[in-house]
C-alpha cells in the first residue's frame, strides 16, 4: 500500500545538521518512525499510533528534536483524521504547524504541508470556508517555493478543487482540476496511480454540470488506473464503481449499473463488513436501480439490507433508505407497510431542521402517491400540499425545484375538482416555467 499524499514521513531530517548515527542498530526516533511506516503499509493503524507515539517521546532536544517532533505529531494527526477523530487531529496538526512555523517560517513546503493536511481535516469537517483558506495559503506556498509545475502543487489545486466543488463553484473548481492532472501527467505519466484521484474529480465536476459522456468516460479511466496498481485498497476502486453507477443511472442506462454496483457492494462487504454505513450506501444503490428495471423483489430486498443496519447504528441516511424502500413497496402494491416507513422517515426529520425541507418534502411527495394508490385522494392532496410547503422552504418558491411538487398538487386538486385553485396552481406554474425556460413534462 503507497502511503497517502497528506502523511509526511521523516523527510526534514536530510536538511538537519546532526552527526551520522553509528553503525548497527538505527537510534529510536528513526527506529519507531519505520515501525510507524510499516505498520500503515499493514494497515495496522493502531500499532503505527502506538510507533509514532514512541518517536514523540524518542525526538530528542534542540531545533532537530523540535523538528522531529513536528514530524510526529502531523503523522498522528493523519492517522487520528483517517479513523474519524477529527478533534484530536487538528490539536496534533496544530502543534505540528506551531513548530514547523517558528523553526521553519510560513513560507517552507514543510510548513505549507501541515497546512494542507489542516484543509483536509476542515473540509472533512463541513468548514469549507476554512479549508478553502487554508488551500489557498498552501498553494501560495507551493507556488512560490517549489514551482508551478512541482507534484506538490498538483495536490493543493486538487485540494482547492475539491473545496470549490463542495462549494456549487464549478466553473472554478474545474480549470484548478485539470491544470493539476497535467502537472502529474508530466511529472508521473498517463497511467500513474497519482493521476487517479485527479480524474475521479474531474469525473465529478463533469457530472455536475450534466456532461454524462465525459463523465463516464474518466470515471472509467480512474477505474483502469486504479486497477492496474495492486496496491489500490478496494474502497477506492469501490467508491469509483458506485460513481460511475450513477452516472449510468443518470444517463438512462440503469441495467447496465447493476454490474459495477454488485462489484462495489462485494468489496465494500469484504473490506468492512455488512453493517458498515459505506455498505448501506451501496445497498440503497442497487435498490434504486432493481427498483428503475422493475425488479421489486430484489430491490426491496437489497433496501431492506440498506434500512436494517441503519437503525442501529443512528445513521443519518436511514430516512433516504426508508422512503426508497416505500417506494418499492408501494410499487409492489403493500401500500401499508410503505405507508408505515414514511411516517418512520417524517419522525426523523424535524421541522424545526431547515436542512430537513428537501427531504421531507420527497417523503410528503412519496405519502401523497400512497394515499392516491389507495384511492384517499383528499388524504393524498394534503399530502402533496405540505409537500410543496416543504419544498418551497429547502428551495424558495420561485426556485425551478418546485416546480415538480406545483404539477402533483395541481393533479390532486384537478382530481378533486377544486377549479378554483386549480386555476390558480396552474398560472403560477406557467408563469415559474416560463421565467426559467423549463418546459412542462
Amino acid at each position: 500500500m503507497r502511503l497517502a499524499a497528506g502523511l509526511a514521513l521523516a523527510l526534514l531530517l536530510p536538511q538537519l545538521p546532526v552527526a551520522a548515527p553509528p553503525a548497527g542498530d538505527p537510534p529510536p526516533w528513526e527506529k519507531a518512525m519505520r515501525a510507524g511506516r510499516e505498520a500503515i503499509e499493514a494497515e495496522a493503524f493502531g500499532r503505527a499510533e502506538e510507533a509514532f507515539r514512541k518517536a514523540l517521546e524518542a525526538a530528542g532536544e534542540g531545533e532537530a528534536g523540535m523538528l522531529r517532533r513536528a514530524v510526529a505529531l502531523n503523522n498522528l494527526g493523519w492517522l487520528a483524521y483517517r479513523r474519524g477523530r477529527f478533534r484530536e487531529a487538528e490539536e496534533y496538526y496544530r502543534r505540528s504547524l506551531a513548530l514547523r512555523e517558528r523553526l521553519l517560517g510560513p513560507e517552507d513546503p514543510a510548513t505549507a504541508q501541515v497546512v494542507a493536511n489542516l484543509a483536509e481535516l476542515a473540509r472533512a469537517r463541513g468548514d469549507l470556508e476554512q479549508a478553502e483558506r487554508l488551500h489557498r495559503r498552501a498553494l501560495a506556498v507551493r507556488e512560490r517555493t517549489l514551482g508551478r509545475d512541482h507534484p506538490d502543487t498538483a495536490s493543493s489545486l486538487q485540494g482547492l478543487a475539491a473545496v470549490l466543488a463542495g462549494q456549487g463553484r464549478v466553473a472554478e473548481a474545474e480549470p484548478l482540476a485539470r491544470r493539476a492532472l497535467e502537472i502529474q501527467r508530466r511529472a508521473f505519466g498517463e497511467d500513474h496511480p497519482e493521476l487517479a484521484a485527479s480524474l475521479t474529480l474531474l469525473a465529478a465536476l463533469a457530472y455536475r454540470r450534466g456532461a454524462l459522456e465525459e463523465a463516464e468516460r474518466l470515471y472509467r479511466k480512474a477505474l483502469a488506473v486504479r486497477e492496474a496498481d495492486p496496491d489500490t485498497p478496494p474502497e477506492e476502486i469501490a467508491s469509483i464503481l458506485v460513481d460511475l453507477a450513477a452516472t449510468l443511472r443518470r444517463l438512462g442506462r440503469s441495467r447496465e449499473a447493476l454490474a459495477p454496483l454488485e462489484r462495489a457492494l462485494a468489496l465494500r462487504r469484504g473490506a468492512f463488513g455488512e453493517d458498515d454505513r459505506r455498505t448501506r450506501r451501496v445497498y440503497n444503490d442497487l435498490g434504486v436501480n432493481l427498483y428503475l428495471e422493475g425488479e421489486f423483489a430484489r430491490a426491496r430486498a437489497a433496501l431492506e439490507a440498506a434500512v436494517g443496519g441503519s437503525a442501529a447504528a443512528d445513521d443519518p441516511d436511514r430516512p433516504l433508505y426508508l422512503v426508497n424502500l416505500a417506494t418499492v413497496l408501494a410499487a409492489s402494491g403493500a401500500l401499508e407497510e410503505a405507508r408505515a416507513r414514511l411516517e418512520e422517515a417524517l419522525r426523523l426529520l424535524p421541522e424545526e431542521d431547515p436542512r430537513a425541507g428537501a427531504e421531507r418534502a420527497r417523503v410528503f411527495a412519496t405519502l401523497a402517491a400512497v394515499a392516491h394508490a389507495r384511492g384517499a385522494y383528499r388524504e393524498a392532496a394534503e399530502s402533496a400540499a405540505r409537500a410543496l410547503e416543504a419544498a418551497e422552504q429547502a428551495y424558495g418558491p420561485e426556485n425551478p425545484a418546485v416546480l415538480p411538487y406545483l404539477r402533483n398538487r395541481l393533479a390532486l386538486l384537478q382530481l378533486l375538482d377544486r377549479r378554483q385553485e386549480a386555476e390558480k396552481l396552474r398560472a403560477r406554474i406557467a408563469r415559474l416555467e416560463a421565467a426559467t425556460g423549463t418546459d412542462a413534462p
